[in-house]
């Protein structure tokens, strides 16, 4: 929330707010669609301004790549930069397939009161654990 404080406005772009993320991350972390670094070519180049970095599965072959679409549709709906800044949002999502099965771990947070699951409202700043895989 700090580029906010400075700017009154939030940022999707990870690399506009010094956060790299490194190469071999299990997890997709998504701030809207496109551009995406789907990272699924070893050697490839890092995507400029992207707005979600995927699993990256060029290091991890073993695990599936995460897209956008796989998203739950409530979640999808919620994803990225909402109104007019200042009054504007951001939500953003980290999915991964932890336990490898077919179903995805999902969690959000976002700056204004999120959806959950089963209707349910949800602080600004509180995580927001949308699907949890690893009860089964």
């Amino acid at each position: 929330m700090t580029h906010y404080a400075e700017h009154d406005a939030y940022e999707p772009v990870f690399a506009k707010l010094n956060h790299d993320i490194p190469r071999g991350n299990h997890f997709a972390f998504l701030a809207g669609v496109e551009p995406a670094d789907a990272r699924d070519a070893a050697g490839a180049a890092a995507v400029e301004d992207a707005v979600a970095v995927g699993v990256d599965v060029a290091t991890n072959p073993e695990l599936k790549a995460i897209k956008f679409g796989d998203l739950p549709v409530l979640v999808a709906k919620q994803v990225g930069l909402s109104g007019e800044c200042p009054e504007c949002a951001i939500t953003a999502a980290c999915v991964a397939n932890l336990d490898r099965d077919g179903d995805l771990d999902v969690w959000l947070i976002s700056s204004k009161e999120l959806t959950g699951p089963d209707g349910q409202p949800v602080e600004p700043g509180e995580p927001l654990h949308f699907m949890n895989d690893l009860k089964d």
